[in-house]
């Protein structure tokens, strides 16, 4: 994130970065390191975030016979009272907020990504099933999408201690 502050889009890459976060954190996107972030050179030596990409969710070999909730863990740790947290299952709003608060991100921009995501997940999520292909696996479509829209009612039903112990 320091890094980002010289970018030529710094806000605008600092806000995507800690969206990326919040988003690996509902699709258990596990992959997401900071070796897989990419910077776009411009021709006068500037440089920009570049989108995401290859972004793989574990939902879809979790439960059943395969890997437990609680074994998948983010690439980058998130800050906690104590340390940081990587287990997905043991994340919650305010490790992002606490986060932003440790890296000098603002905590308005952070709750504000939180809003935007709560607001709009059963929109995404209806939206990806009418653009995925008929033919798409459900057992892998039902995976990730429920995966996502479950762990993301831990927002909002995280939102009334998050805004207490904020001040936003």
């Amino acid at each position: 994130m320091r890094y980002l502050l010289g970018s030529m889009n710094s806000e605008r890459d600092r806000y995507n970065f800690m969206k990326s976060q919040v988003l690996f954190w509902l699709l258990a996107a596990t992959y997401g390191h900071a070796k897989n972030f990419s910077l776009f050179i411009e021709a006068d030596g500037g440089y920009r975030l570049t989108p995401c990409y290859d972004i793989l969710s574990m939902y879809p070999v979790i439960g059943g016979k395969g890997l437990n909730i609680r074994d998948a863990k983010l690439a980058m740790g998130l800050k906690a009272t104590k340390g940081k947290k990587y287990q997905i299952a043991q994340i919650f709003p305010r490790h992002f907020m606490q986060t932003a608060q440790a890296i000098g991100f603002d905590i308005y921009a952070m709750s504000a990504i939180l809003i935007e995501i709560a607001d709009t997940v059963d929109f995404v999520v209806m939206e990806v099933k009418r653009q995925l292909p008929k033919d798409f696996p459900a057992h892998i479509r039902d995976s990730i999408l429920d995966g996502l829209a479950n762990r993301a009612e831990r927002i909002t039903v995280d939102w009334g201690r998050l805004e207490e112990g904020f001040d936003v």
